[in-house]
């Protein structure tokens, strides 16, 4: 099963592989991931994925509200 090619504008997004496998493809480059493993993809960086079998994976998603720190 292959997830589309997309990208998220302002949302960054880290996803970690509870069990099964998957080829994840960013832009040009591409790698393996496996249970246990943990990767992260930056806002508008193009991605897809390809899953090798059954996979369960947990993401979470990291808007950019702009605000950028410093003294308040």
């Amino acid at each position: 099963q292959i997830l589309i090619s997309h990208s998220h504008e302002t949302m960054s997004e880290v996803f970690h592989i509870v069990s099964g496998s998957a080829k994840v493809i960013e832009d040009e480059n591409s790698y393996i991931v496996n249970m246990g493993d943990s990767f992260y993809i930056k806002a508008k960086v193009n991605h897809s994925f390809e899953f090798l079998e059954d996979t369960v994976m947990i993401y979470f998603n990291l808007e950019d509200s702009g605000y950028v720190s410093g003294e308040v």
